[in-house]
């Protein structure tokens, strides 16, 4: 993770930054709809799913994030 920020950071007891410099596979271990998701934007798809952590729903969207040359670097 390189960045955070939104709402859903608060409903999980969250401050901006404290996920940074995790890999996925360690903070959502538990969540393995979320990590399949990720895999599937890193892959290049884009996806829109109701996602449960927890107690809580969001609205996700999972994007694939490119560089210039159109390699995905991150979602």
């Amino acid at each position: 993770i390189t960045t955070t920020a939104g709402q859903a950071l608060e409903k999980l007891g969250l401050a901006p930054g404290d996920l940074v410099g995790k890999h996925l596979d360690e903070i959502a271990s538990d969540f393995p709809e979320a990590v399949e998701r990720a895999r599937r934007a890193l892959a290049g798809e884009t996806l829109h799913a109701e996602t449960s952590l927890g107690e809580s729903e969001f609205d996700a969207w999972y994007t694939p994030v490119r560089d210039d040359s159109g390699e995905v670097t991150s979602v």
